[in-house]
């Protein structure tokens, strides 16, 4: 791929990451606004859960899928497609079906506790269908399929927690189950590419789980890491100070992640171009391949700095209501 075209897939993943992280920021707005303290507090906690088991997820079905497309004849990649989408469907809905056993036996006790607890279950598996759907557009650039995606996304999120909140569903759980439905449903564009799915062989499917399982568990660390030093402030606030501050420190945590997230859109673009350059073990290539994301990503933090520190205080005062 040459600079101009690396250029143009770049450029639209921000400009889907920047619909995406929009959307969110919007959408954790309005529900600081709708619900009460408490609600929030609870939903901060069932999310940063819910952060940490895709997390997991990602380090296998998401990091080690361009190295092992890279391994592949062409002929086969149409099959790893639809492995990640297979494997994500059963882990998603695996950590769904333990959410809902957890709630049924917790709802004799405390109901609404186990209707969050169902709802981060719903939002387990539909975060895990759309970082699927992003992986593979991402992967073979399918550029404006990924676009109309996060654009599908924002306009189901509003909508689903609106009608959730309309047949009287409480807010951390109509926000859980939102964040269940709206991402799940922008993987119907990819249906323009049906030609390059295909159900796995048995044999290649084992290979890919193990593969992306072996492959994946530095990263696992790396992400437990990153989430202990960050989204684990949330129920740690919780339980010392009480679930306002768990909540303040949950909006707090929404002004990193547009950064995150756009390292994050990095890293999904420039993979699947260098992996197979990397493989061709050409002198120097590696190093000039590494020096590029590193300068990148300065970039883009130093930037995303700069903004904080220019609009900082009328951003704080949108997330705490000054």
């Amino acid at each position: 791929m040459n600079r101009r075209n690396l250029a143009t897939v770049f450029a639209t993943g921000l400009a889907e990451q920047a619909v995406s992280s929009a959307g969110n920021f919007g959408f954790i707005l309005w529900l600081a606004g709708t619900m009460t303290t408490e609600e929030f507090g609870w939903f901060g906690i069932a999310w940063t859960i819910v952060t940490l088991v895709e997390s997991w997820f990602w380090s296998a079905l998401g990091h080690p899928v361009p190295a092992l497309v890279a391994r592949l004849p062409a002929s086969r990649v149409r099959e790893v497609n639809g492995a990640v989408f297979v494997a994500s469907f059963w882990v998603g809905g695996t950590a769904l079906a333990i959410a809902l056993v957890a709630a049924g036996a917790m709802f004799a006790i405390r109901p609404d506790l186990a209707l969050i607890v169902g709802g981060a279950g719903a939002a387990a598996f539909g975060l895990r269908i759309q970082q699927a759907f992003k992986r593979v557009t991402y992967l073979h650039h399918w550029r404006l399929t990924s676009l109309l995606g996060a654009m599908i996304y924002v306009v189901l999120l509003f909508a689903s927690y609106w009608l959730g909140m309309q047949y009287g569903m409480e807010g951390a759980t109509s926000a859980l189950v939102s964040w269940g439905v709206a991402p799940a449903a922008p993987a119907t564009p990819i249906v323009r590419y049906r030609q390059q799915l295909a159900y796995p062989a048995v044999a290649l499917f084992r290979w890919f789980l193990w593969s992306a399982v072996t492959t994946g568990r530095p990263y696992a660390v790396s992400a437990s890491l990153y989430w202990l030093s960050t989204f684990s402030l949330v129920p740690i606030a919780s339980l010392l100070f009480g679930l306002g501050a768990g909540a303040h420190v949950r909006l707090l945590l929404t002004l990193v992640s547009p950064a995150t997230q756009s390292f994050a859109v990095l890293n999904s673009i420039l993979v699947p171009v260098f992996a197979p350059e990397i493989r061709s073990k050409v002198g120097g290539v590696r190093q000039q391949l590494a020096v590029t994301a590193i300068a990148l990503m300065l970039a883009i933090g130093a930037a995303y700095a700069v903004c904080l520190l220019l609009f900082g205080d009328p951003i704080l005062g949108l997330l705490f209501g000054e």
